[in-house]
């Protein structure tokens, strides 16, 4: 209520400032002219400091609220506790064990042929072709293989095959330690 109360008289005091300056404009000479529109510029500014005196009273306590709750948020969060360190180490190695458990699952479910598989596979098509019955076409393929390349095979045993993913694996696990 103060503050319309003050920019209304503000307000008239600008108005009659104007008022009177028009009439003194036209009785005086271009320099004259000039000093009073200095002086009606330094009296503007004057009673627009004083309009906005309390509006940076006010900016000024909320910026110093703000700068106050700013610098406790920060103390609080620089409280630190030996417990949280070792929280902190333990998530990382239990984040980084479930990635490597993901990363095992993932290899474990991609299918390799093994020695044994390729033995049977190759004993199917044999064993087909004596008895004329018909061969599918990955059938056709592996024999156009065996034809061209023989029977030599680069394929590990199901044996070998767990104790080289066994070893991977640990090896994987072991980088979480």
């Amino acid at each position: 209520m103060l503050n319309l109360l003050e920019l209304r008289r503000a307000q008239d005091a600008t108005l009659n400032l104007h008022c009177i300056s028009a009439v003194m404009q036209k009785n005086l000479s271009k320099l004259q002219k000039k000093n009073i529109f200095m002086i009606n510029q330094a009296i503007r500014n004057i009673i627009l400091s004083k309009i906005m005196q309390p509006s940076l009273f006010i900016i000024s306590r909320l910026v110093a609220i703000f700068l106050f709750i700013l610098t406790t948020t920060f103390s609080l969060e620089a409280q630190e506790y030996a417990t949280d360190r070792l929280f902190m180490k333990e998530f990382g190695k239990t984040k980084c064990r479930n990635l490597v458990e993901n990363k095992i699952k993932s290899l474990k479910l991609n299918p390799v042929m093994t020695l044994e598989q390729e033995a049977l596979l190759n004993q199917n098509v044999w064993s087909k072709l004596r008895l004329k019955l018909p061969l599918s076409p990955g059938e056709k393929l592996h024999l156009r293989k065996l034809k061209q390349k023989g029977i030599y095979s680069n394929k590990l045993s199901a044996k070998d095959i767990w104790t080289r993913n066994a070893e991977k694996f640990k090896g994987l696990r072991l980088k979480c330690k």
